[in-house]
């Protein structure tokens, strides 16, 4: 060890670039496609007055169709308009830490890891600065499936995902030129 640390001490030993960094983007991202508000609000209400009527042995059932009914309101209610959402890369040396407001699909670290500027790699890191819900690529959307069901976790479209990785790889190529 102490010769690893002797050799690690000599002036001509390489050292790693300690550039420390960061980059920050704005940017508005699409709202999922939402169904009309009049028909989700009545599901929603009858929903509420059907548990409300439950016997205990339908009242499980009821409450199960129930909540599903309140978070596709709630997400409706919220309306269709963009949402800001703030993009963020912070250099640590030859590293890469890419921040963004939900939780991404694994197609968006794979595409950040394989960033040929990085030298040491590049981590995504979700739910920073906001949550908007799940962040799916359009394959994603094509199959469905609960993280792009309709719902209070499923705030942004399928267009959100390319936005997001494009303007995270611009400011990856802006901090390693």
């Amino acid at each position: 060890v102490l010769k690893q640390v002797a050799r690690m001490s000599a002036p001509d030993y390489p050292c790693e670039d300690a550039r420390v960094d960061c980059a920050v983007r704005q940017l508005m991202l699409p709202s999922r496609p939402l169904p009309q508000p009049g028909p989700v609000e009545e599901a929603y209400t009858a929903a509420k007055s059907a548990l409300d009527e439950a016997d205990e042995s339908d009242r499980q059932r009821r409450l199960v169709a129930a909540t599903a009914a309140e978070e596709t309101w709630e997400r409706v209610r919220l309306g269709a308009e963009a949402f800001s959402a703030e993009a963020q890369v912070i250099r640590l040396g030859g590293i890469a830490l890419a921040a963004i407001p939900g939780e991404p699909f694994p197609e968006f670290s794979v595409a950040l890891k394989q960033h040929p500027a990085v030298p040491h790699g590049a981590l995504c890191l979700g739910y920073a600065n906001d949550y908007l819900g799940y962040i799916a690529p359009q394959s994603a959307w094509d199959v469905g499936g609960y993280e792009v069901s309709l719902g209070m976790w499923s705030f942004v479209g399928a267009e959100a995902f390319d936005m997001l990785l494009s303007e995270t790889q611009a400011l990856i190529r802006e901090l390693f030129p």
